[in-house]
């Protein structure tokens, strides 16, 4: 059985200010339609990525945004709508949180999501994931990776940036090149 590398894109980030810069650098070549989920532990800088990712897709104030963490979404207005939505508060999306999740990707908007481990279920099968981790005191590892046909999205990236693991085979371990 062959296994096909999983292809990635990956930035160290040293201060909130480049993790904005590399969000900036994703908001600027996402389209409407797309949802972006991320995935990360407290303080790895969600929030601020989104911050960047929304100035890149044309935010003017970068103020406006803020965790929507009581509130399940907030709708921002850049060159394309925006739905910048938190699940942290909840345990896992089912009812009416689910009804708007999928309101929401099926809307020509981009869609937003920090906490994006509470739905997992619900994401389309397309989607760009972003993995925020510790990486030191003031180290945060960004890893951007893609779901489905939005895999694409991942040629946009200068080649250099690109890395891939190849998955383990049985009994064996993964590897990174």
């Amino acid at each position: 059985m062959s296994m096909r590398p999983k292809q990635y894109v990956e930035w160290l980030s040293h201060s909130p200010k480049t993790t904005k810069q590399i969000g900036r650098k994703i908001g600027l070549l996402l389209r409407n339609g797309d949802v972006v989920a991320l995935f990360g532990g407290l303080g790895t800088g969600k929030t601020t990525l989104v911050k960047g990712i929304a100035k890149g897709i044309g935010l003017k104030k970068e103020s406006q945004v803020v965790s929507p963490t009581f509130v399940l979404i907030h709708e921002y207005k850049g060159r394309h709508k925006i739905f910048h939505m938190d699940w942290y508060r909840l345990e896992s999306l089912k009812g009416f949180d689910r009804a708007l999740a999928e309101e929401c990707f099926n809307s020509q908007a981009i869609t937003l999501i920090e906490w994006a481990d509470r739905g997992k279920k619900t994401l389309p099968k397309e989607y760009l994931r972003i993995d925020l981790e510790h990486g030191g005191p003031r180290v945060r590892r960004i890893r951007l990776s893609a779901k489905g046909r939005t895999k694409n999205f991942l040629c946009l990236f200068h080649p250099k940036l690109i890395r891939y693991t190849i998955p383990k085979s049985e009994g064996g371990q993964s590897r990174e090149e």
